[in-house]
């Protein structure tokens, strides 16, 4: 590339004052990384907020007409016949690669979790009538200010289930968990199904069965916003015979968030 088009490309790029005498190399000796940086990042911080970010949004996207023409056209005057600036990218991998280095950091939302428990009931006894059973408030504690909440689920863990009917023992009817931010259960958000017959007792082989460990389907974030106290309850739950005994049972959530 001669140099008067060198100096019309950095001309264009901002960099008006460019001697003829200097090359390329030259001027990235006199303009620091950080002011590249600054320029190429700004540029990919527009392009993001317009098109979405794209690892590849480098060779996907064409910014403007002025950039099309150096960057994805070969010949004319900024680019001699079968030469593209792509032939002079060498030049610039420092500095893309510290501009990329700074523009993902911005963009790319890492989503991570934190896990919050309550404490454990030592006993919740259920009866042949439908009936609500609230569980131990949970405290959560932790998530950084300004974190946006992508999902929130919750957990029921229950030790062992004993039945004290002398028969066969299970669930009758679909039962729930819900869980509020309001102790008084005003605006329930449905966290678990129940199933019918679920937790069965076969007495012939023991009152007890291993307890159960229920991980939900349902987002709640729209009652478990964040930092506070929150709270369950074991909803229109009933069993085939009294008693159905369940044995230290907790509840928690899974935050996801960025």
């Amino acid at each position: 590339m001669a140099r008067t088009n060198l100096k019309s490309l950095l001309a264009i790029l901002g960099w008006a004052d460019v001697p003829d005498v200097q090359t390329l190399e030259d001027r990235l000796g006199y303009q620091t990384i950080g002011s590249i940086e600054f320029d190429l990042s700004r540029i990919y911080d527009d392009l993001s907020d317009v098109y979405g970010y794209s690892e590849n949004m480098d060779k996907r996207i064409r910014p403007s007409p002025t950039i099309d023409s150096i960057f994805w056209k070969t010949g004319g005057a900024l680019c001699p016949a079968g030469k593209s600036i792509w032939d002079y990218l060498p030049y610039l991998d420092v500095a893309i690669s510290s501009a990329h280095s700074t523009t993902n950091a911005k963009i790319d939302r890492k989503i991570t979790y934190m896990d919050f428990w309550s404490e454990a009931d030592d006993e919740i006894v259920l009866t042949i009538t439908t009936d609500n059973h609230a569980l131990p408030p949970l405290a959560v504690v932790g998530i950084p200010d300004g974190a946006t909440l992508v999902r929130v689920v919750v957990i029921l863990k229950i030790a062992l289930i004993r039945d004290t009917s002398g028969s066969n023992n299970a669930i009758n009817g679909i039962a729930s968990l819900g869980v509020d931010s309001d102790y008084a259960f005003g605006s329930v958000a449905t966290a678990i199904i129940i199933p019918d017959n679920g937790w069965e007792v076969i007495v012939a082989n023991s009152k007890d069965r291993a307890g159960d460990v229920m991980i939900g389907t349902y987002d709640v974030k729209s009652e478990i916003t964040g930092n506070g106290t929150f709270y369950a309850q074991l909803r229109n739950i009933a069993c085939d015979g009294n008693n159905l005994k369940l044995k230290d049972v907790c509840w928690g959530v899974r935050i996801y968030f960025y």
